[in-house]
């Protein structure tokens, strides 16, 4: 009885420090890339400026940042009349209802992804009747 009580308890501490804490932080700087905007060459930029730890964290302890995003969209063609242009200054969060989620964070209608080592991976937002990705 001894033995599968000492066996059961082992297998619950095994169980409850098997998730790895990462902690990964967004990088702060700026990348920009080309895309198509209303089938108009465009370029997206998006700067990180200031990474904040909100002294929070889940139940995994992963530290909640919190970020200021500065999103730019320009673009058009020469002489054409359509041009694309886009500026917000907005703040996201990695903390989400149900913990934080190491590598995405969130803002109204924003969602922002980074890879392992904390560079941006990809952004979503709303631009007029539509949502752009930008992939870096």
């Amino acid at each position: 009885m001894k033995i599968l009580l000492t066996l059961i308890i082992s297998m619950i501490s095994t169980l409850a420090s098997s998730y790895e804490i990462e902690g990964t932080q967004v990088l702060k700087g700026s990348l920009k890339t080309e895309i198509l905007v209303e089938s108009l060459k465009t370029t997206c930029k998006v700067k990180i400026e200031d990474v904040k730890n909100l002294l929070e964290e889940d139940q995994y302890g992963n530290p909640g940042y919190k970020i200021k995003v500065d999103l730019s969209l320009n673009g058009g063609e020469f002489l054409s009349p359509k041009k694309v242009k886009f500026d917000k200054t907005i703040f996201l969060t990695n903390l989400f209802s149900d913990g934080v989620r190491d590598l995405e964070y969130f803002g109204s209608e924003v969602n922002l992804k980074i890879k392992n080592d904390g560079r941006l991976s990809e952004i979503r937002f709303p631009y007029k009747y539509n949502t752009v990705i930008c992939r870096f």
